[in-house]
């Protein structure tokens, strides 16, 4: 049996039989939020970049939620905290917010039914896969960054018939800079990157074997 991870990534921290990490992205090489409305004909962004995504019932607002007050004032703050002239980087924002969540958001057990909004996992700060996910797109969302869920099974990596369950993760879109784009004779709507995201688990722009669609 053969595995493979995949990465999109480009990081030291990344290793280097780690297929994909030459096609990787980073905050030097990533270009703007105002970038992806022209990368992919403004696809994602039409479809995952929206303020607001399923409206729950019983008056419960909308899981992911960029209009929220504690979302926007985490997103401030988290954009507040970036180096000075990265504050329009796609890549910076989306992988601070990524780390914020995993350093302040701690994963609950025993997460309700239904599921925690975004802003509600803020709240919080606790909450399970896809309440950790509802946060990190409501937050993302704020800046126009498309973010949407992949849901499916994270198994055992021995694959035994223990260790398997339902998980939930998510994709986003980062485009590279035009500057970057262009010296590789790279067309600008297909220069970005689309890779996945698990919040939970400390997976950053990373594919593994052992999540299932």
């Amino acid at each position: 049996v053969e595995a493979a991870s995949y990465t999109w990534w480009d990081d030291g921290r990344v290793n280097a039989k780690i297929a994909g990490k030459e096609f990787g992205i980073n905050a030097e090489n990533s270009g703007t939020f105002a970038d992806l409305s022209n990368r992919g004909n403004g696809v994602r962004q039409a479809q995952f970049g929206g303020d607001e995504w399923y409206e729950r019932r019983q008056g419960g607002g909308y899981a992911i939620d960029a209009q929220d007050a504690i979302v926007t004032a985490t997103a401030d703050a988290i954009a507040s905290s970036l180096p000075e002239g990265s504050s329009e980087n796609a890549y910076a924002f989306s992988r601070a917010t990524f780390d914020y969540l995993h350093a302040f958001i701690t994963y609950d057990r025993q997460a309700p039914t239904p599921a925690r909004s975004g802003p509600a996992c803020l709240a919080a700060l606790t909450g399970d896969c896809d309440e950790q996910t509802n946060a990190y797109f409501s937050i993302l969302r704020t800046r126009g960054v498309p973010g949407w869920y992949a849901f499916g099974v994270l198994g055992d990596p021995f694959y035994s018939n223990d260790g398997w369950e339902a998980h939930a993760w998510g994709y986003i879109q980062l485009p590279l800079k035009d500057s970057w784009c262009e010296e590789r004779n790279i067309v600008l709507q297909t220069c970005f990157v689309e890779a996945q995201v698990d919040v939970v688990n400390n997976k950053w722009l990373l594919s593994t074997p052992t999540a299932y669609i």
